[in-house]
């Protein structure tokens, strides 16, 4: 089919329709529609001639379901395949497409629902609890949606890309090394930042902020000290239970000391 030559515009152009698959999304074909909007402009390059493009049209309708934000791998290697196979078999066709759903779909929940959306916005929590008047700090809201829009606007325009070079072949991007351990990057980060946002909360609210911070950095450092020592699971809690009213008793006998 005539669409050799896949430019830097034609990648923006498909990334940029990619954006709205889910605006035509229904319980008939969920994401179909969506697909056919951000696929229609390289049909019509496929196939000027309106009655044989029918079967191309034909080929990008139908059911199809994945996560919005790695959808783009999968119309990157849609258009390769239509592009390769001018005698593509409509029934082979539509089990290899709709075998890109589950895969693709597991791991944009596991990437984006439970890891960078949840990151971002402990993130946010974080500089809302630091600003003295959040309600006067209109650049907050500005800064989390650049923190969660600008990796995933990249990140698809190297799945429009990977899926054009992949083709049939594009679940094999899923082996690379960034999928294999950025979902583990992801949680690490998010539990320290997890961890961030417990000690700057209850600085906030304590009497004495150095005390809650110590009390948490210490209450920190015995869970990482007993899961990587494999004590028992009960023990760091009651050291670090035990060591709050210690902590409070100390701080205040130096506090009437100084007095």
């Amino acid at each position: 089919m005539a669409l050799t030559h896949f430019s830097f515009g034609d990648r923006v152009r498909l990334l940029w329709r990619g954006l709205f698959v889910q605006v035509f999304w229904n319980y008939r074909t969920m994401q179909g529609e969506g697909f056919l909007f951000a696929l229609l402009p390289f049909l019509h390059r496929m196939e000027p001639d309106a009655s044989k493009r029918k079967r191309v049209v034909s080929l990008s309708t139908g059911f199809m379901n994945t996560h919005p934000s790695l959808a783009p791998l999968a119309m990157g290697a849609m258009l390769r395949r239509m592009a390769d196979d001018e005698g593509i078999e409509e029934g082979s066709w539509r089990a290899w497409r709709e075998s890109l759903c589950g895969p693709l779909g597991t791991l944009g929940d596991a990437l984006i629902w439970s890891g960078l959306k949840p990151l971002v916005f402990i993130l946010g929590v974080i500089g809302v609890l630091l600003v003295d008047a959040p309600q006067n700090a209109l650049w907050l809201p500005l800064l989390v949606l650049i923190l969660y829009n600008a990796p995933l606007l990249g990140f698809r325009f190297w799945e429009v890309h990977a899926g054009w070079q992949r083709g049939t072949e594009v679940l094999g991007a899923l082996d690379t090394p960034f999928f294999a351990r950025s979902n583990a990057w992801i949680n690490r980060v998010g539990a320290a930042l997890f961890g961030v946002l417990l000690v700057v909360a209850f600085a906030k609210t304590s009497l004495f902020a150095p005390l809650a911070m110590m009390q948490f950095g210490v209450g920190f450092a015995l869970l990482w000290i007993s899961a990587y020592a494999s004590w028992p699971p009960i023990s760091p809690l009651i050291v670090a239970v035990g060591f709050v009213p210690v902590s409070a008793w100390i701080v205040q006998l130096v506090t009437s000391v100084s007095r």
